[in-house]
């Protein structure tokens, strides 16, 4: 796990920083709005694929560590501590120089609840909510145009409006692209201190297991 948390830190630093270099250039509007429509749906796919992937991981790596915590203290006779003024102190793996695999996971379970997955999650969903506006309408660009005028005038009007109809558009894209840029630096960012968290947590949950096997060793208990 540490060797795979060190090489997800170092693809979500290079994200971050690829992403958070990136410019756009101006394009069209009503250019490949199918292609555009299309790209938008893939990406929007994807990222509600992603927070469900990383959902359910998270979820299936707690219970799995919670069930082999649950079942070290059903299966195994705990012995019972001295009582406080406080009430009965809680069960403690190094206190009690309990084997070492007790401590593992007794801290694998407790770390979990201290990694930023709520924040990766937040960040993901602002970025799909970008995504899904930046979708164009399948009407968009199927409105019925008016009926040209014999007037010239009227014809020269028609014209005007859709040139500032356009500009709008192409100003509302890249208010759009520009979001969508900066919800994506937020995202490899929070993936980036998640992948840190993580590195942290098993090397933490590493040297505890460490001490541990030291000290269990050292109390004649083997």
């Amino acid at each position: 796990s540490i060797r795979m948390w060190k090489i997800m830190l170092e693809c979500h630093h290079a994200q971050y920083i690829t992403i958070s270099l990136a410019y756009h250039t101006k394009t069209s509007a009503g250019a490949h709005t199918d292609s555009r429509r299309d790209a938008a749906l893939n990406l929007e796919n994807e990222m509600s694929c992603l927070s469900a992937s990383f959902t359910n991981y998270l979820d299936a790596q707690k219970s799995y560590v919670q069930a082999l915590n649950c079942w070290l203290t059903k299966c195994v006779r705990i012995p019972v501590e001295k009582s406080t003024r406080r009430g009965r102190n809680p069960f403690s793996p190094r206190r009690a120089l309990a084997p070492p695999i007790f401590v593992l996971c007794r801290d694998w379970s407790a770390a979990f609840d201290t990694l930023p997955a709520g924040e990766v999650l937040n960040a993901v969903k602002a970025l799909t909510v970008d995504v899904h506006g930046m979708s164009p309408q399948p009407d968009e660009d199927q409105k019925p145009r008016k009926k040209g005028s014999k007037n010239l005038d009227s014809g020269v009007e028609q014209d005007g409006q859709e040139d500032k109809s356009s500009k709008t558009s192409e100003v509302g894209m890249q208010s759009n692209l520009s979001s969508i840029q900066s919800n994506l630096i937020l995202m490899f960012d929070k993936l980036k201190k998640f992948a840190e968290a993580s590195l942290k947590m098993y090397e933490d949950i590493r040297q505890g297991m460490e001490a541990a096997c030291i000290a269990y060793n050292g109390s004649g208990k083997r």
